[in-house]
Order: structure tokens, then C-alpha cells, then sequence
């Protein structure tokens, strides 16, 4: 059974730290409470989850906020779980790994559940030094699936932005060993800038990505000379749409190839639509595009 930590429930920085500090490297379980309304400022430093099972939760609403010094939480645990929390203000400019970085949460390993939980405001930002497996550099804005899993339900993510070279996803990032199960969530109001691949509510570089339910609106791409879409840019791997809505999301590019204002499906993607809608896109491009 999981250990709970602790009795009274926490509401700072330092009381998670030492927490985290206790358990990492020990493969217990910890059941975490956070007190409702709490806001917790991490002052400049990330959440990292390593060698322990957690599960974080409030019984109201909780915010944990990076303040804009740093990302908010890397997952390389077998099991991590995050409930009814707003993870807020991330910046992700140094990678953890060279040319990959997240604005807000980046998983590396295992699976990473998280439900009734808001991603918003989080910024990531790459210059492109390292590749991903397909030679793109993976950006995530709100979160990024580098290796392992995240299922992530009944959840919004919004106002995130990503930017590199190539591999931009504004709200979510999944790369080639990434896979991401994503249910009855809001993707609003998200960016992507990049000189190629983008896009502006979700990348995938050649992961495993399913959404079911879910609402993707008033996402932007932005591209100098490449591939995108306002919404979605699936490059490779396997993805699948599920009563799906893509709406109102526009695309921008300045010179170059076409970048869609919906979904962009490179060669290289498998993709299924099921009962899905995409409209209200407006595409961008100097040669031929479609929304």
C-alpha cells in the first residue's frame, strides 16, 4: 500500500521537496495531499520524480506554479500521478536532454497519469544544438512525451507556446519513443513557432498518440519556410482521432512550404479519423495550403 505523506496536508515548496528528497531512489509509493487552494512556487527549480511511485492530489483545487524560472515537473518514475492541480508559468529554455525540452511537465520514462488538471502559461524553447530520432528537435509548450506514456484525461491544456528550429507542438509534444492517451481534454489557445515542423496545439514526431473526445481550438502555428499546421502536424507513427473537433485554428508562414490551418499528415503518418470535425481553420503559404 502507498505511503501517504502526511497527515495534514501540504501547501509549500519545501514541504513537497522534502518529500520528493525522502522518497527518490527508494521504489516505495507515496500518496501526496495537497491543501485546496494552496499555491505552490517552486522558485526556480523543477519537480523531478525519479526511483518512487507518486501520486499527487488535492481535494479542492491546488496550483503549483514555476513562476517562469523553470519547467514545472519531469516524470521518470514507473508510476506518477497528478489529480485536480493547475501546473502553471513553466519555462523550459535549458533541455534536459540537448535540443528536446518542455515548458511544463516533460515525461522520460514510465507513465504519467494525470486527470481534472490545467496546463497553462508555459513556455518552451529550444535553439535546435540536439535531434531527436528523425532529426527534429522536440518542443513541447505545455508538455512533452520524450519516452513512456501519458494519459491524460477530462484536462485543459491552454495559452502554452513552443519554439525551435523543427518540431514544434505549442500544448503537447510526443516524440518517437512517446506515446500519449488523451480523453475529453481541451487543447485552446496554444502556439507553435518553428522554421519547419509545427504545430500549434500538438506535434508528433513518429510516436503512439490516441484522443477521443476532445476539442482543439484557437491554436496558431508559425513557420518560416516548412510543414505545419495551426492544430495539428502529425510527421510519423500512429494517431487517432476519435470524436475529435479541431476549430479556429490558423496558421502563418513567411515563406516556403504550405502550413495547414487543421491538421498537417506528413508522408510518414498513419492516422484514423472517427467521427471527428475540423473547422473554421485558416491556412497560410506562398505556394498552396489548405485549412
Amino acid at each position: 500500500p502507498p505511503t501517504q505523506e502526511s497527515k495534514d496536508m501540504i501547501e509549500t515548496a519545501d514541504q513537497l521537496r522534502t518529500i520528493i528528497t525522502k522518497y527518490t531512489s527508494s521504489n516505495e509509493s507515496v500518496e501526496i495531499w495537497v491543501m485546496p487552494e494552496a499555491i505552490i512556487r517552486l522558485g526556480g527549480t523543477p519537480l523531478v520524480i525519479t526511483g518512487f511511485n507518486m501520486a499527487m492530489q488535492s481535494e479542492g483545487v491546488a496550483t503549483i506554479d514555476a513562476e517562469g524560472l523553470s519547467s514545472i515537473l519531469v516524470s521518470r518514475s514507473e508510476r506518477v500521478e497528478l489529480h485536480s492541480l493547475v501546473l502553471q508559468n513553466g519555462r523550459g529554455t535549458v533541455s534536459v536532454e540537448p535540443g528536446t525540452t518542455a515548458g511544463g511537465v516533460r515525461v522520460d520514462h514510465g507513465v504519467l497519469r494525470m486527470a481534472n488538471c490545467t496546463i497553462s502559461n508555459c513556455t518552451a524553447t529550444s535553439p535546435g544544438s540536439g535531434k531527436s530520432q528523425q532529426g527534429v528537435f522536440d518542443t513541447g509548450g505545455g508538455l512533452l512525451v520524450e519516452s513512456g506514456l501519458l494519459i491524460l484525461s477530462s484536462s485543459v491544456v491552454e495559452y502554452c507556446k513552443a519554439s525551435t528550429a523543427v518540431g514544434a507542438g505549442g500544448g503537447l509534444c510526443v516524440g518517437p519513443n512517446g506515446r500519449a492517451i488523451v480523453t475529453g481534454c481541451s487543447l485552446r489557445n496554444n502556439e507553435g513557432t518553428a522554421s519547419g515542423l509545427v504545430g500549434g496545439a500538438l506535434f508528433s514526431d513518429g510516436g503512439i498518440v490516441a484522443l477521443s473526445h476532445c476539442t482543439i481550438a484557437g491554436s496558431l502555428a508559425s513557420s518560416e519556410s516548412g510543414l505545419g499546421a495551426g492544430g495539428l502536424c502529425v510527421l510519423g507513427g500512429l494517431t487517432t482521432f476519435v470524436h475529435v473537433k479541431v476549430a479556429s485554428c490558423n496558421a502563418s508562414a513567411t515563406s516556403g512550404n504550405s502550413v495547414a490551418g487543421g491538421v498537417s499528415l506528413q508522408a510518414q503518418a498513419h492516422v484514423t479519423f472517427k467521427l471527428s470535425l475540423i473547422v473554421t481553420c485558416s491556412a497560410a503559404a506562398s505556394t498552396h495550403a489548405a485549412g
